[in-house]
């Protein structure tokens, strides 16, 4: 990658790191060092061919770089369609990034044309290099990791059989919401997964390279699904969140508490569906009746309640809000009326586009990268024209900070607020809120059995 591509890869993954929190998870088997696990799982030398689920378009590949360059220092080659290389602005990104074409024929290519790619990542895996590609072979919106294809393990067995030492590190991509301004975007990196085994038991013969290949892609399906949230149905999300909120809380991140949690009902649903669907019908009562109150899981979360119906603890929570609006509302309205006109340019283009929700982040930050630093340089250079070179000055060193005050002002505000509600209605519907938390110590307390039960249960069985 030479120089453009490094300058398109910082503005690029700048961008992205700045659309969502990204969060890189610790691995399972080496829990509570965070970042260091992915630095010990992603090899700073030599060949890796990264393997990701793909929910989230082109920001999905910048999300990955970044973590590689975070954790273990060194640049990713990536896969893309190759529509994207005649796409006008995205094909100045996918060619500066050194991105390698892969044809499909649902695009109405050549699929021949894959041997040159397949080539390429051969060789650049012979090299020690880092290689990213989606073995699902699409961005999609679906709740679960989709059937792999086949390329992955062929690479990789293919650069193998050339003497390459090469692993296989599967990543998790998770987005606690991938269209929202300042979500999380969580990594979690899998253990290595060596290829040479696999290279070994292909033997001699047609035949037994396709074994080869489909014990491989299996290896790397597992991999991958020990890394992601899989759901059988995006209907399920409320309801996990909904346990995720009440009951046991471990495990500090959510996107790995809702992995277990899915991981559980998918094997309750294959043991004993009738009592997954009497808890699922009763908590969606429980979650309805909280509605009706104007509260959610978390107001009634354990230790919570009692102590926000405390008088004093409401007046200190009331002055501490009071107290950071007064003193932050100048800096967030500046930012609120510096910022709004290609904030609303960005949410217009989004509304007449209408993407899909899996290419919907990736309009809002590559026109956001077009709209908002045109924006900046105009009002600055006007200020500096119309006013005073140091007025712009001032103008360019308070924006970028205002900008992000703004969001996070008024989220804490509109979260304040609704805390405050909250109060209140513990203070006056004290008995009705009474039945609520009874019935949440109940289902707490089954979800405590359902799961000594579930952990006797084969997971290799589902």
């Amino acid at each position: 990658m030479g120089l453009m591509g490094s300058a398109v890869a910082f503005i690029t993954g700048s961008a992205v790191d700045v659309f969502y929190r990204r969060r890189v998870l610790e691995a399972p088997a080496q829990a509570g060092r965070g970042v260091d696990d992915a630095r010990v799982l992603l090899p700073a030398t030599g060949p890796v061919l990264l393997v990701a689920n793909h929910p989230n378009g082109l920001l999905d590949p910048m999300v990955v770089q970044n973590t590689v360059l975070q954790v273990a220092r060194r640049r990713v080659r990536m896969l893309a369609k190759a529509p994207l290389f005649t796409m006008p602005g995205v094909s100045l990104f996918v060619k500066a990034l050194d991105c390698l074409p892969v044809y499909r024929s649902k695009d109405g290519a050549d699929t021949k044309q894959n041997a040159d790619t397949f080539r390429a990542v051969e060789n650049a895996l012979v090299d020690g290099s880092c290689v990213l590609i989606f073995p699902e072979g699409i961005s999609h919106d679906e709740p679960s990791v989709q059937p792999l294809k086949t390329g992955a393990a062929r690479m990789a067995l293919s650069a193998a059989s050339k003497g390459a030492d090469v692993v296989v590190v599967p990543v998790g991509l998770s987005y606690a919401d991938k269209l929202r301004f300042r979500s999380t975007a969580a990594v979690e990196v899998g253990a290595p997964l060596r290829v040479a085994p696999f290279c070994a038991s292909a033997g001699d013969g047609e035949e037994a390279e396709r074994q080869a290949v489909k014990q491989l892609t299996e290896a790397i399906a597992r991999a991958l699904r020990e890394v992601t949230v899989n759901l059988e149905a995006w209907e399920d999300l409320p309801l996990l969140d909904a346990v995720d909120a009440i009951w046991r809380q471990d495990d500090p991140e959510r996107s790995r508490r809702l992995k277990n949690l899915a991981a559980g009902v998918a094997l309750l649903r294959q043991h004993d569906p009738v009592l997954l669907e009497g808890m699922r019908s009763r908590l969606s009562e429980w979650l309805s009746r909280l509605g009706k109150l104007g509260l959610r899981p978390h107001d009634v979360a354990d230790g919570t309640v009692q102590a926000r119906r405390n008088p004093l603890k409401l007046l200190l929570f009331a002055l501490r809000n009071a107290a950071a609006a007064a003193f932050a509302l100048p800096v967030a309205l500046f930012g609120a009326v510096f910022w709004v006109l290609p904030f609303e340019a960005v949410h217009l283009l989004f509304l007449i586009g209408k993407p899909g929700r899996d290419v919907g982040a990736t309009v809002k930050v590559l026109a956001g990268m077009v709209f908002f630093p045109l924006w900046f340089v105009a009002v600055v250079a006007a200020v500096g024209l119309w006013v005073s070179p140091p007025s712009a000055l001032l103008v360019a060193l308070v924006a970028p900070g205002a900008g992000m005050t703004t969001r996070h002002f008024f989220r804490r505000r509109f979260f304040a607020a609704h805390q405050l509600v909250t109060f209140v209605q513990l203070g006056l519907r004290g008995r009705i809120i009474g039945d609520v938390i009874r019935e949440r110590d109940a289902f707490c307390r089954e979800f405590d059995a359902v799961a000594a039960r579930v952990e006797q249960l084969e997971p290799a069985s589902v």
